[in-house]
């Protein structure tokens, strides 16, 4: 807010946020890392729980707070996928629970899900000088190109990471206990340089409109782990977790399972950039999930 106070363009504070720019909106690194690796992942949280407490018509002050939060987020960062991630989840509570929701909440979701798309609109015309369809169309096919640019590099170094890329969290949780203590390995170095390559590095070959980055897919990180056969062995058991989450939101009916769906459903709509499970704080976010199952459970214990 103070910078478009000052006159800051929209890009120019985007930049800022997302670390693009020289000028840091979080020049605390303490607080870019707890913005980072906390409000992040609780936001990833945050929003599923609060679309179930939308439907059911409870707390309804912590959802107002939450999609608040959210909005003020995807307003900073320009965050489109944000937008389509939560218009997705809306959407599919919409039919978990269209049999019990009254014809006020339908018309609450049908306007919600109107408002996100005219926001894609908007951040479009923003962040780009590309129409809307033409930015749809360079981002559904740019994974493609980029999947291509970055294996070749991978190729070249003859980098292979074993199963380490699929499960990077962990890792990369080892590799920083091991530079807490002075340890260093070549592998775990080259670990993180190759999983951040595409978030790191742009090209501007495969398109004309502008530089690229990231969207390599979750087949990038199947690749680095096995090459082909990765591909074909880590999407068959991404697939099989992913069927099994939908079944068991389909046969149970605790709320938590549902939520789980969403948080899965999120990962399906986001593969086409990275591998959402693959990503740290998406990691982060189901130890934060996982935490305030836990924490429920206690409470409702104590309560009865």
């Amino acid at each position: 807010l103070n910078a478009f106070r000052s006159g800051a363009s929209y890009m120019e504070v985007r930049g800022s946020r997302l670390g693009y720019n020289d000028e840091q909106a979080f020049s605390n690194p303490i607080v870019g890392l707890f913005v980072t690796y906390f409000c992040g992942p609780a936001m990833t949280v945050l929003i599923p729980i609060a679309i179930v407490f939308l439907f059911k018509k409870q707390h309804k002050k912590f959802s107002l707070i939450v999609f608040l939060c959210a909005l003020a987020d995807i307003i900073s960062s320009g965050g489109r996928i944000q937008i389509i991630y939560i218009v997705s989840q809306l959407i599919a509570a919409f039919f978990y629970y269209r049999k019990t929701i009254s014809s006020k909440t339908k018309k609450i979701i049908k306007n919600a899900t109107i408002i996100g798309i005219v926001m894609l609109f908007v951040l479009t015309s923003l962040r780009t000088s590309q129409n809307f369809l033409q930015a749809i169309y360079t981002y559904f096919t740019l994974p493609v190109g980029l999947f291509s640019y970055y294996t070749s590099i991978v190729d070249v170094n003859n980098f292979e990471s074993f199963g380490a890329a699929t499960f990077y969290p962990l890792f990369y949780v080892l590799a920083s206990v091991a530079s807490f203590f002075g340890a260093k390995t070549s592998f775990l170095n080259n670990l993180i340089y190759y999983v951040g390559l595409p978030q790191e590095t742009w090209t501007s070959t495969l398109f004309p409109t502008g530089s690229y980055n990231a969207f390599c897919s979750l087949f990038y990180f199947f690749y680095l782990d096995f090459r082909i056969v990765g591909i074909v062995l880590f999407s068959l058991l991404y697939g099989f977790m992913s069927g099994y989450v939908y079944k068991k939101q389909r046969t149970r009916t605790n709320d938590i399972w549902f939520m789980f769906y969403l948080l899965i459903l999120q990962t399906i709509v986001g593969s086409f950039i990275i591998f959402q499970l693959g990503n740290t704080k998406f990691f982060v976010s189901l130890f934060i999930f996982g935490i305030a199952i836990l924490l429920g459970k206690k409470e409702i214990k104590e309560e009865s």
